[in-house]
């Protein structure tokens, strides 16, 4: 699934390229957003005349979760409102590392300013505004991180190789939901009272037991 949403996003943003760089989108020229090799891990081989994009981190987000995230409301048929038990969804967190390499300096920050541009136009991608959102994907909000000089130098020095032109997108979206839920039976006692009648003459009283003395036995009224 995971996988599934970083093809739709490099199609996406690799579209957006295209058009900014009047490219045609048939297939007749390279790609410009490509995957990082998986057979060029180790040591980490950036492809030239391209932005790679690399996952950095994969994060679980909990901060937008409900207050019951075992129970959810759904509507029936009939207008009403059903709970239903359901495991909690997964809202992820996908830090991207878009990096751009190319020989001539000044066209690899302008071709990592339009992925900015395709951002700043989709900050959030669903159902609504595109329909060819993978299904089991709600939605996809974006975020540029900024770093600070001591963050860039740990990142560059945990991928062992030397900084390239790179911009950073946090990708908020949730991935997984409960596809079997199961309804709540919530048990409601309704307590029936009786206008005039007396606590003490309702058979099976629980609220009112019969006082007793000290050797057990009921206390009589006179």
């Amino acid at each position: 699934m995971i996988g599934n949403t970083l093809a739709y996003l490099r199609k996406r943003v690799d579209g957006h390229l295209r058009t900014a760089l009047l490219l045609e989108d048939d297939g007749s020229s390279a790609d410009r957003v490509i995957f990082v090799d998986g057979d060029k891990l180790e040591p980490l081989t950036i492809a030239q005349s391209a932005i790679s994009m690399l996952v950095v981190n994969v994060e679980e987000e909990r901060e937008l979760r409900s207050a019951d995230p075992y129970r959810q409301m759904v509507s029936t048929s009939n207008n009403g409102i059903q709970i239903q038990q359901v495991y909690p969804e997964i809202r992820l967190i996908v830090s991207i590392l878009f990096i751009a390499r190319y020989k001539d300096y000044v066209s690899a920050w302008n071709y990592l300013a339009e992925v900015i541009s395709f951002f700043q136009s989709n900050p959030v991608l669903d159902a609504e505004n595109d329909p060819n959102l993978p299904k089991e994907i709600d939605r996809i909000a974006s975020e540029m991180v900024s770093h600070t000089h001591q963050q860039q130098n740990e990142v560059w020095s945990a991928l062992r190789i030397t900084q390239h032109p790179a911009i950073l997108y946090r990708l908020k979206l949730v991935i997984l939901r409960d596809r079997q839920p199961r309804t709540v039976n919530d048990l409601v006692k309704t307590v029936e009272t009786r206008v005039g009648e007396k606590q003490a003459d309702r058979p099976g009283n629980l609220l009112s037991p019969p006082a007793t003395n000290r050797e057990g036995g009921a206390i009589r009224s006179p």
